[in-house]
C-alpha cells in the first residue's frame, strides 16, 4: 500500500528543473573546481528565491485576509530563520580553513530556499485541488 501511495505521490509532483539544472551544473566540466560548484549553487540558490517570490505572490493573490496575514508571519519567521541560519554557518565555518568550506556555506544556503520553496509551491497545489 504505501508502495502504491508513494508511486502516485511522485507521479503527481513535478519535475525539480532547477535541481535538475543544478546537477547538469556540478556535473560540467567547470562544476568541478570549488569556484564552479560555489557558483552553481549560487545560481540554483537564486533561482529557489525567485520561486519563493513568485509562489508568495501567486497564494497572497488566492488567499484571503486571515490566510494571507498568517502566511505573512510565517515568510517574516522564515526569513529570520534563514538568516540566523546563515550567520550560525558562517560562526561555524570560520573555525575551518580551505576554500572547500566555500562551496559547502552555498549549498546549505541553497538547501534552505529550495525547501521553503518546495513549501510554498505544495500549498499551491493544495489550492488547486479544489478548482
Amino acid at each position: 500500500m504505501l508502495i502504491i501511495v508513494a508511486a502516485l505521490t511522485a507521479a503527481v509532483l513535478p519535475t525539480d528543473l532547477t535541481h535538475v539544472r543544478m546537477g547538469q551544473c556540478l556535473a560540467s566540466e567547470g562544476g568541478a573546481s570549488t569556484a564552479g560548484q560555489t557558483l552553481c549553487y549560487e545560481i540554483s540558490r537564486r533561482a529557489y528565491q525567485a520561486r519563493v517570490i513568485l509562489a508568495m505572490s501567486a497564494l497572497e493573490r488566492r488567499l484571503d485576509d486571515r490566510a494571507r496575514i498568517a502566511l505573512d508571519a510565517e515568510q517574516k519567521a522564515w526569513i529570520a530563520y534563514r538568516d540566523a541560519r546563515r550567520s550560525a554557518m558562517d560562526a561555524m565555518l570560520s573555525t575551518r580553513t580551505g576554500s572547500m568550506y566555500v562551496p559547502m556555506q552555498e549549498a546549505d544556503d541553497m538547501d534552505v530556499a529550495r525547501d521553503r520553496a518546495l513549501r510554498l509551491e505544495a500549498q499551491l497545489r493544495i489550492l488547486e485541488i479544489d478548482q
